[in-house]
């Protein structure tokens, strides 16, 4: 085992491990230039480098959100930029790897074996083309080894990941496409010298692996990637019945440099939490139709660091009160990027815990015993940022939605206590109103409605108008915004179609409004 890990502090209430504070100086390099092979080179050299320091940051294939993070690190520490020649950091950080563990293109899933094995023997991982140019030494080489996918993760399972750790199991495609290696997320898995695996839910030949791999990690650990071919709901089912939660992050760069920076960006607890004017806990709702409007998505971090970055600097934020899933767990994996929204926030925006509290799960799907972990884990995340108002809990069973349980919700309410005001569900599945509020355990609970477009969704509303709104006592209506179907401005033009007998609410309003009915 490679003595760099102890670099990292891993307490056992953490999802992710606690890594040392960032240098003073930050290497950064685009990496959009180089060779597939060059990029798992240095980013797996990244992910080796970082775990003693956080001290280098690469990004490609960029959207403008790399960037956009690298100008707020600029200003907390200085930065070395070499662009224009990245495959020189590997001469300035040639001392710290001991050589390279070389895959085998004919067998791409070798990247993944490679990727894990490097991180506990202190190595880069390459082509062998590429480690013969750089003048590396080979410390592995898996070439002609295997042959198909499945003797790749067999041997894995039973050869490498007994040595590594149990607590979390990375996920990634090994390839994109027909363009190389998949380089994404790598350093991180490197750094934390974590199985990575590429395992279908939904191929009756992989899934006795794939349950076989998850039994073998801690109650409550994390999965950390995504699934082959999208699919999400029979992945997230197998990962609940192991009691795995899942962070959706195949997308996300350099976190091992991000981890680094929490003392720079530290975590400013959320004052939307609070009162705001006109709406005090208690007041009684006049007879309207209160509508919160929620952007999904949010327990995906790749998405906190890309997608919704977008989202949230539209210059029309802040005229239409907002809601804002996102996972509370980026205080250790982006602390940078929580503290942006939280700082940046206006009245009119209310961040969200997205599903289902510390990550992606099925609580219906978790043993009981176990699924207390979590919930305790997700009440310890809640306490240090500050924004466990309102939680999304999607409760399915291969896509099927279920009904929440007492024993699920009052789990929720007993665990994060009082500064919980309510859950949001997926919708109330068999219900002739699936978009209704009940009380489970004295606990509000409110269906979501799914808003996939401005049309749509000034279709489905005026509906629930005419149907359900009587003019005589409030109805309320919580929205589910498909966070990749528009932005900000569309839902501004959107909430000035409609008509009078409509309020937007931030979702927290909602529910203190919801608890003062009852």
């Amino acid at each position: 085992m490679s003595p760099s890990l102890a670099a990292l502090e891993w307490p056992g209430d953490r999802a992710f491990p606690s890594f040392p504070d960032v240098a003073e100086t930050v290497d950064v390099a685009d990496l959009a230039k180089l060779a597939r092979d060059e990029q798992a080179l240095l980013t797996s050299l990244q992910g080796v480098v970082n775990r003693r320091q956080p001290r280098i940051y690469v990004y490609w294939d960029d959207d403008g959100s790399n960037k956009a993070w690298l100008e707020g690190i600029r200003q907390r520490v200085s930065i070395k930029d070499w662009s224009s020649t990245p495959l020189r950091l590997l001469d300035k950080y040639r001392s710290e790897i001991r050589g390279v563990i070389v895959y085998d293109e004919h067998v791409p899933d070798t990247v993944n074996l490679a990727t894990t094995i490097a991180g506990y023997r202190d190595c880069g991982i390459t082509s062998a083309a590429v480690a013969q140019v750089q003048g590396l030494p080979v410390i592995q080489n898996l070439k002609g080894m295997f042959k198909t996918r499945l003797e790749v993760y067999s041997y894995g399972l039973k050869s490498v990941y007994p040595y590594v750790t149990k607590r979390l199991i990375a996920a990634i495609p090994p390839r994109h496409g027909d363009s190389g290696v998949n380089s994404i997320l790598r350093d991180y898995i490197v750094a934390l010298a974590a199985p990575c695996i590429w395992l279908d839910p939904e191929d009756s030949a992989e899934l006795p692996l794939l349950e076989q791999i998850l039994r073998t990690l801690d109650a409550n650990s994390l999965y950390l990637g995504w699934f082959p071919h999208g699919h999400e709901m029979t992945g997230i089912t197998v990962a609940s019945k192991e009691s795995v939660y899942v962070v959706a992050s195949d997308f996300y760069f350099s976190g091992s440099l991000m981890s680094g920076l929490k003392k720079l960006f530290p975590v400013a607890r959320m004052q939307s939490i609070l009162p705001r004017t006109g709406s005090m806990p208690g007041k009684s709702p006049t007879n309207k139709i209160y509508v919160s409007l929620t952007w999904s998505e949010g327990d995906n971090i790749q998405y906190c660091q890309r997608h919704l970055r977008h989202l949230w600097d539209h210059p029309k934020r802040g005229q239409v009160p907002m809601g804002w899933t996102i996972t509370p767990l980026l205080v250790d994996i982006g602390p940078n990027i929580l503290h942006y929204f939280q700082t940046t926030a206006t009245d009119n925006d209310a961040l969200v815990v997205g599903p289902s509290g510390a990550g992606y799960t099925n609580p219906i799907s978790w043993p009981y015993h176990n699924f207390k972990l979590f919930l305790n884990q997700t009440k310890r995340y809640i306490e240090e940022t500050g924004f466990g108002s309102n939680i999304w809990v999607y409760n399915r069973i291969n896509g099927q939605k279920k009904h929440l349980s007492s024993e699920i919700a009052s789990a929720y309410k007993n665990v994060v206590g009082s500064e919980l005001l309510g859950i949001s569900v997926g919708a109330w599945n068999n219900s002739r109103h699936p978009n209704a509020v009940r009380f489970i355990e004295g606990l509000p609970a409110i269906g979501l409605l799914q808003i996939d477009d401005v049309k749509t969704g000034l279709t489905d509303l005026n509906k629930l108008s005419k149907s359900q709104y009587d003019g005589i006592r409030p109805i309320f209506v919580a929205c589910s915004l498909t966070a990749w179907n528009f932005n900000v401005g569309d839902i501004v033009e959107m909430v000035g179609k409609l008509g009078p007998e409509f309020e937007i609410v931030r979702p927290d309003e909602q529910f203190k409004m919801i608890r003062a009915m009852k």
